[in-house]
């Protein structure tokens, strides 16, 4: 297939194939989703929801080390109590 512009698009399955004469091995298994993903064929991991979640447990570690180490309350934020 070929764009307005006149350059060649390849697929995910043809950018895969031609990677495999410059790459020794077959993708793991997370690149190839990652790959599916972004052609459109698959769901991306991690989610803006696991990302959040880890933003909100480092802040919480930070907070907690400000704090002298009081726990701190991550219930609230990224995911139902």
């Amino acid at each position: 297939m070929t764009g307005s512009d006149g350059v060649r698009v390849l697929t995910c399955d043809e950018v895969r194939e031609m990677a495999g004469a410059f790459v020794l091995g077959a993708l793991e298994p997370a690149e190839d989703a990652f790959l599916r993903a972004v052609a459109g064929r698959g769901t991306a991991t991690p989610t803006v929801a696991d990302a959040l979640r880890a933003h909100v447990l480092a802040d919480a570690v930070y907070r907690s080390a400000a704090e002298g180490g009081a726990p701190i309350d991550t219930t609230a934020v990224g995911e139902p109590a």
